[in-house]
């Protein structure tokens, strides 16, 4: 089992937790961000309707609480696993992706710093 501890360490950024409002999706795939920094995010999403394969994703983030919108973020798949807590209600169908956002355009890095800063901000207030 990897230490979560030591993949802190190694991000280049550190990741925030945000309070739900944050949507990732794709033709394939919707799921709710976890966390997230400007190298990268994780999400939840059910593997009944989707299943992720690629080493490399286009995603879009959708800031619900902004109504703003991220598109087509080049993201390299570093782990999708299995979530169980073991309940009779966990049926296995959840799933945990941690995403690298991989090729940003200025455009992409703009915004997402702008959201993030954003975030920080009302965080620390």
């Amino acid at each position: 089992m990897r230490n979560q501890k030591n993949d802190e360490n190694k991000r280049e950024h550190s990741r925030q937790a945000p309070d739900r409002n944050i949507l990732v999706y794709n033709s394939e795939i919707l799921g709710q961000v976890l966390d997230i920094s400007r190298g990268g995010m994780s999400f939840i999403y059910n593997y009944e309707t989707a299943r992720i394969n690629d080493l490399f994703l286009d995603l879009n983030l959708m800031f619900k609480d902004r109504n703003v919108e991220v598109p087509a973020l080049l993201c390299k798949t570093i782990s999708d696993v299995e979530l169980r807590d073991g309940s009779p209600e966990d049926d296995g169908r959840t799933r945990r992706c941690s995403v690298q956002f991989s090729t940003l355009t200025d455009a992409q890095r703009a915004l997402l710093d702008d959201l993030l800063k954003d975030r920080e901000n009302s965080t620390n207030a």
